[in-house]
């Protein structure tokens, strides 16, 4: 296996506090949800949990079932988006690392190159013909030359 990729990445403060925190409401979420199911399952007439999930429904509108629900959604969904934010900024700084790789490996190679090239064994440049520039005039008069030196039939 690839024992140098299991790299690990360290959580910051922020996110162990916020998923505390995320994890607190969605316990106490699931602790309606229970308390909703429990009051509606349990028979008789002097049902205190039914009767306290009605009061609290006469208050607030939802009993303890409907907020139940609704405190593990915001929880999730206040996870989910710190751990997008999170993966987001952890993958920026993978590609700048990557890319900082690729650079040195591109400047290592070069360099690399540099050094197998050796031009001649006194540090001379090679005898290649220098190329001057031609005027209008001295391409005219070459064209002329080559018609010149075409046989004619």
């Amino acid at each position: 296996m690839n024992k140098g990729n299991n790299k690990k990445l360290k959580l910051s403060i922020f996110e162990i506090v916020w998923y505390t925190l995320c994890g607190l409401v969605a316990i106490w979420g699931i602790t309606y949800i229970i308390l909703g199911l429990l009051g509606d399952a349990l028979p008789g007439t002097d049902n205190a949990i039914a009767e306290a999930s009605n009061g609290y429904a006469k208050t607030f509108g939802l009993g303890f079932l409907g907020y139940g629900l609704i405190h593990v959604a915001v929880a999730a969904i206040a996870s989910i988006i710190v751990l997008l934010l999170q993966s987001k900024k952890s993958d920026r700084d993978i590609e700048k690392a990557q890319r900082r790789a690729a650079i040195r490996a591109s400047a290592r190679q070069l360099s690399q190159e540099d050094e197998a090239v050796d031009l001649t064994q006194n540090n001379e440049l090679p005898n290649e013909p220098v190329k001057e520039e031609t005027t209008e005039h001295e391409i005219q008069v070459q064209v002329e030359e080559e018609k010149k030196e075409e046989p004619q039939e």
